[in-house]
């Protein structure tokens, strides 16, 4: 008898507390929401002010992508940090102003995710984009004054990472190699 008292006492008070999650508001108590004017915004959303409203723009993904190496064997090329050279598939010869090398590394990375990685670092580098081929391998040539670069990402089956050729050659001023 004394549980069935306490049970009921409890919910009793529970129905009339205010702030329970199971009481609930009539609709004329609820404020209809404007999507744009009620909008929670979080910290990576900013919000643009005209003189009549608010509006929130979308909100600012987070960076992505594969990180940079700390180290590079050329200051203007930028490599993944988690690529790895093979040194005996590679060569580099430097000499005043001469530059040239054929570097391959290989990368647990995806395909996709590498040449990602070139599409978006090599322009802060002042490289431009000449061409862009995607097939079983992605292929892309990109070019400053006096320099040529192809990169070269390759599949090597499942379990295997991919491997990554990188050819860098000077350029003579008429655009021959």
């Amino acid at each position: 008898m004394r549980g069935t008292l306490l049970v009921l006492l409890i919910a009793l008070v529970a129905a009339g507390c205010e702030t329970s999650p199971f009481q609930k508001k009539p609709s004329s108590e609820l404020t209809p929401l404007d999507p744009i004017e009620s909008t929670p915004l979080d910290s990576a959303t900013t919000t643009t002010s005209t003189p009549s409203s608010s509006v929130a723009e979308a909100p600012i993904p987070p960076e992505t992508g594969l990180l940079m190496a700390v180290e590079q064997r050329f200051s203007d090329i930028p490599l993944p940090a988690n690529a790895r050279q093979i040194p005996e598939r590679s060569y580099v010869f430097e000499s005043g102003t001469l530059q040239v090398g054929r570097m391959v590394y290989i990368s647990k990375a995806a395909m996709t995710e590498l040449a990602q990685f070139y599409i978006k670092q090599l322009p802060t580098a002042e490289w431009t984009r000449e061409s862009l081929t995607e097939s079983d391998r992605v292929h892309m040539v990109f070019t400053k004054p006096g320099k040529r670069l192809d990169i070269e990402i390759v599949e090597q089956g499942v379990s295997r990472p991919r491997m990554m050729i990188i050819n860098l050659q000077p350029v003579a001023k008429d655009g021959g190699l």
